[in-house]
């Protein structure tokens, strides 16, 4: 039994490094299976699976930052920067007024272009927060670690939410 020990000590620092993954379903079938085997055996990373599945949720109650006055802006001057080239290139091609299928096309690309900047807004206010999440579950796990190995638990705690402040 203590020749186990050891081992299980370095499997539970991959299953550390891992437990993210496995919480936002990112571990391929294979890693998912050996990751499980070993939660089912070790209450300690059970513990810590725990400890982060309570922390995203706490996450996931923070307000999501919406882009700066300055970023939507700067998305408006962009559009408005497609649109006159959109107009000078008709202006440019044909002598004739082409309305109908033209107009048509030219509020499709709009659109679609509007579409696209605001998914892209998204995506990146999803990594903007899922980076700020992952900086506060190490940096919360690092202050756990800390505390726990001075035995003192309540300053983990006291840690934690200074640092949801």
């Amino acid at each position: 039994m203590a020749e186990r020990e050891p081992s299980r000590d370095g499997a539970c620092a991959q299953v550390a490094d891992a437990l993210a993954g496995y919480h936002y379903g990112e571990l391929d079938p294979d890693e998912e299976r050996v990751l499980e085997l070993h939660l089912e055996g070790c209450e300690r990373c059970r513990a810590e699976l725990a400890r982060l599945r309570a922390l995203v949720a706490q996450l996931d109650r923070l307000p999501v930052p919406l882009p700066s006055a300055a970023e939507w802006s700067r998305l408006e001057l962009e559009l408005r920067g497609r649109v006159a080239a959109v107009r000078a290139d008709r202006e440019w091609g044909d002598a004739r007024p082409r309305r109908g299928a033209a107009v048509r096309a030219w509020s499709r690309w709009v659109a679609v272009a509007a579409v696209l900047v605001s998914v892209g807004v998204a995506i990146w206010s999803e990594r903007r927060v899922s980076a700020e999440r992952s900086r506060v579950a190490v940096l919360l796990r690092q202050v756990g670690e800390l505390s726990l190995e001075l035995g003192d638990v309540g300053r983990a705690q006291r840690a934690f939410e200074a640092l949801m402040v």
